[in-house]
């Protein structure tokens, strides 16, 4: 079933890019819709891909299996950095046959999908921490702390364990390193955490509320096009 987030989303990216692009308001409400939206760049892939599949829900399943199938590599990459690539191909398999995953990288939704993806890629850069310790490790790790927030994964308190288990057991062995490897370490994971997290925060804080939500678009200068539009452009090939 097609994503009720990212139908809306694509129908308005669809319009601006080829109904009427390059308007006065072209770059506020690109900005707005992909920049500033958890789903803006699912949304945005999608609209580029409606002109090829049509105005149905095939451009959006094609997304969510792609990111199924990325999340189930983070997993085997995952288990081999922790004990070996058996142990890696182990855990993929099983996690690539477990009903929610079957389920959910099947259809639209990419939240839920994106559990599974943003979960792995924490406890894989965690665990690179551990066992490399390297500044891209901690790089990766604020990667994909800020990406969990930013197109928005569920996965906030697992990044928070993470983050309190990995300053327990790696503080006093940090601490002991030159003082430049952990200013950079540190400012690794601070920068590229922030960098992702601060549009979303910044928003939800304005609107009052404490999840990831959509800048109103504002009084748009015409009507979006429906589906049954769209879908007559593409054909006639407008």
């Amino acid at each position: 079933f097609p994503s009720h987030d990212t139908e809306a989303l694509r129908r308005k990216l669809y319009d601006l890019i080829f109904v009427s692009p390059w308007g006065d308001n072209f770059w506020p409400a690109f900005r707005s819709l992909v920049v500033e939206d958890h789903h803006g760049s699912q949304s945005l892939l999608e609209a580029l891909l409606t002109p090829i599949f049509g105005a149905g829900i095939t451009e959006s399943r094609l997304i969510v299996s792609t990111i199924g199938l990325f999340s189930i590599a983070l997993v085997v990459m995952w288990g081999t950095t922790a004990i070996n690539k058996w142990f890696g191909l182990a855990v993929g398999l099983a996690v690539s046959v477990a009903p929610y995953h079957l389920t959910y990288s099947r259809n639209g939704d990419s939240e839920h999908i994106n559990i599974y993806l943003f979960s792995f890629l924490i406890l894989l850069a965690a665990q690179r921490i551990i066992t490399k310790g390297k500044v891209w490790d901690y790089l990766l790790l604020g990667f994909a702390t800020g990406a969990s927030f930013y197109f928005y994964a569920p996965v906030q308190l697992l990044a928070l364990l993470v983050l309190g288990f990995l300053a327990i057991l790696k503080f006093r062995e940090v601490l002991r390193l030159p003082v430049l490897s952990i200013v950079l370490r540190f400012t690794a994971f601070l920068v590229t955490s922030f960098f992702l997290i601060r549009p979303v925060v910044y928003n939800s804080w304005s609107h009052g509320c404490m999840i990831p939500v959509h800048v109103p678009y504002g009084t748009p200068s015409y009507t979006f096009s429906t589906w049954e539009e769209i879908s007559a452009n593409i054909v006639t090939g407008k």
